[in-house]
């Protein structure tokens, strides 16, 4: 399952499957401990992003596609369409 933001003064929007965005994650064999390393992101924010209980924000998407690479776009956990 997936859930879109909309951001109201741009008019993108950022779709995000958070269970994709697990399998991510765990395809790497990554604890979200390390991720949060790599990327410089808190635990609990990525907990919450696996869970789709929040939207990254824009400095946070663009910590995931350095360390994701194409793979996040690629996979559908994260798409981030402009207006």
């Amino acid at each position: 399952m997936s859930r879109t933001w909309y951001h109201p003064k741009t008019g993108a929007r950022t779709i995000l499957d958070g269970t994709r965005l697990r399998g991510l994650r765990e395809g790497m064999g990554m604890s979200l401990p390390d991720v949060a390393r790599e990327t410089r992101c808190s635990v609990a924010s990525l907990s919450v992003w696996e869970n789709e209980g929040a939207c990254p924000s824009a400095e946070s998407i663009a910590a995931l596609r350095a360390f994701y690479g194409v793979a996040l776009e690629e996979s559908g956990a994260l798409t981030v369409l402009d207006a």
